[in-house]
């Protein structure tokens, strides 16, 4: 089995304008997978981002699992398989 070195975790962001006040919360900005190379000499590099939100779907990835060269992630609306080679 080759060793891709990589790290993929489901991410829900929320961000803050900069006028908003400490107490206030973020707006949502996006939803997915966020899929990052790791080495020892470059540390963590983002290699990605993957979604499942469109116009028709609005299911937040809550799994990945890796198999086969492939990464695939789930919501509750779909299953997407992504080639780890390219």
């Amino acid at each position: 089995m080759k060793n891709l070195s990589l790290m993929a975790f489901p991410v829900t962001l929320c961000e803050k304008s900069n006028e908003a006040m400490e107490h206030e919360n973020g707006q949502f900005s996006y939803q997915g997978a966020y899929v990052y190379n790791i080495s020892s000499n470059e540390g963590f590099k983002l290699r990605g981002r993957i979604t499942h939100l469109d116009d028709k779907n609005t299911a937040f990835i809550d799994r990945i699992i890796y198999s086969n060269e492939l990464l695939y992630t789930f919501s509750g609306e779909k299953l997407k398989l992504h080639d780890t080679v390219t």
